[in-house]
């Protein structure tokens, strides 16, 4: 699915004024955190955090139902690629604060910001079927 249909799925409940758990079947539920999940592999962490705490309690809180397992997995995946993601973030933060003057100074700047740069390669499931996401994490001078 690409980002372009993600976006679109979503719009379908954005669109809505309401959006109450409650007043959704269990169905619609999963449906609604299975879309969420999706959207946070455009590089989009806000969106995991917000399907982990949102969908806590229907996951971990609520009496069971058929769909409860799978939102469980959402909800637990949600959650550790946000604070994946957040401590990626606080690194690069934190390298970029230390180092920027230095490397502004330096003639070989470039070189060395290169060398911080971080090529990831991780492997989400679906089923049986594996999605490879690359993406290169670090800053350019």
């Amino acid at each position: 699915m690409s980002e372009f249909e993600v976006r679109i799925e979503l719009s379908k409940y954005l669109d809505k004024k309401e959006m109450d758990l409650s007043k959704m079947t269990n169905d619609k539920k999963l449906e609604l955190c299975r879309h969420y999940f999706k959207a946070g592999f455009a590089l989009l962490p806000f969106v995991w955090a917000v399907n982990a705490i949102w969908f806590f309690g229907e996951a971990f809180r609520k009496d069971k139902y058929d769909e409860q397992p799978q939102i469980k997995r959402y909800v637990i995946y949600s959650a550790i690629g946000s604070i994946v993601w957040s401590i990626i973030i606080a690194i690069w933060v934190v390298v970029f604060q230390v180092n920027r003057v230095g490397w502004a100074k330096n003639e070989r700047s470039k070189e060395e910001v290169r060398s911080l740069c971080v090529f990831l390669r991780l492997k989400a499931y679906s089923g049986r079927n594996a999605v490879v996401i690359d993406f290169l994490v670090g800053a350019f001078a």
